[in-house]
């Protein structure tokens, strides 16, 4: 596989696991699905991606400016007055793998879900890959996320893998900032999620069918492509 077509694999590997997803049903908060499902059909083109637990936490314009560069003033008490502040702004943040507090407007799901979010890195092009990112998309907050393969300069990516630094991503048109931190110790592949995946849930051919809808999607562009 050439270089080209390396990348081409990778930056629409979002997509096509979003709508083969989509088509099946499932919900958007899959992420340990969509990642298992993402390295699956990576590893069959012979490229190989890493998965990673993770935090992250996406800002709109206006609480990018109430924040500033302190990303902890999302976790301070908030008061009711800080509350209706933000109310009139337009402030708005979305956390995702987070047990504190997340200012969003949905409840988090009880029970056996992992407690985290998971994306993957590639390298040669350098991208993290988060099927799952429109899951905090908030369009009517000024949010309109979709699934992506995001750029990475490298020593930033090694950093971030390491666990010593974040991976920080801003939309020009939007002014939304979505910032990664790998969680150490968090091992989906111990959670349920992750074991349905491979054992339970997605056992025979609808596990096949998910990993090759995906792969013809990909092959397409491909074609596509050398046309």
């Amino acid at each position: 596989m050439t270089p080209e077509d390396r990348a081409r694999v990778i930056d629409a590997l979002p997509a096509a696991l979003r709508d083969v997803t989509d088509e099946a049903g499932f919900r958007r908060d899959i992420c340990v699905l969509a990642a298992w499902v993402g390295q699956q059909v990576l590893r069959s083109y012979g490229i190989s991606a890493r998965a990673h637990a993770v935090r992250a936490v996406i800002l709109n314009r206006q609480m990018r400016e109430h924040v500033g560069d302190d990303l902890d003033r999302l976790f301070e008490p908030w008061t009711a007055e800080l509350e209706e502040e933000l109310d009139r702004r337009g402030a708005w943040s979305v956390l995702l793998g987070w047990e504190g507090r997340q200012r969003a407007d949905r409840p988090r799901t009880p029970g056996r879900r992992f407690p985290g979010h998971v994306i993957l890195e590639t390298r040669n092009p350098d991208r993290l890959i988060d099927p799952t990112l429109d899951q905090a998309a908030r369009p009517e907050r000024g949010m309109p996320l979709e699934p992506a393969a995001l750029e990475v300069p490298r020593d930033q990516l090694k950093r971030f893998g390491r666990g010593d630094g974040v991976a920080a991503f801003e939309d020009e048109d939007s002014g939304v900032l979505t910032v990664y931190g790998v969680v150490p110790g968090l091992d989906f592949r111990r959670g349920a999620d992750w074991h349905d995946a491979e054992t339970r849930e997605l056992t025979g051919p609808l596990r096949g069918r998910l990993v090759a809808q995906v792969r013809g999607r990909l092959d397409r562009v491909l074609e596509k492509a050398a046309a």
